[in-house]
């Protein structure tokens, strides 16, 4: 590498630029700003707080795949890379923990069920 300090300043700008990207793509302008709070905000808020807490309850890799799966959006073949496990663990601990998190949940959660790749 001739010149590193080029090589550096150029992988910086290209990230940098690729997150602004990133973030401003969730954002879109509006008109006018709300006067008023949006309905049902605080019960959304708690509803998240309790999830994350049924989060924590879980052993490390069933949370690991439950977050990498849903809040991720990674593919079944994409989690067991990145783990290092097999596709069936994969569903194993996805399993295991929609069924651990329904206990914590309530009856929302006891329907919901992992909708895995077909092989």
């Amino acid at each position: 590498m001739e010149h590193p300090r080029s090589y550096t300043r150029t992988v910086l700008t290209n990230e940098a630029m690729a997150w602004w990207r990133r973030k401003s793509s969730k954002e879109l302008p509006v008109a006018a700003c709300p006067d008023a709070a949006v309905v049902g905000h605080e019960e959304s808020v708690t509803q998240a707080s309790v999830v994350w807490e049924a989060l924590r309850r879980l052993p490390p890799r069933q949370r690991a795949v439950i977050v990498l799966r849903y809040y991720e959006d990674l593919s079944e073949a994409e989690i067991a890379r990145t783990l290092g496990i097999s596709a069936g663990s994969v569903k194993s601990h996805a399993h295991h923990a929609i069924r651990a998190m329904g206990g914590h949940l309530g009856p929302q959660m006891q329907d919901t069920s992992y909708e895995g790749e077909q092989p």
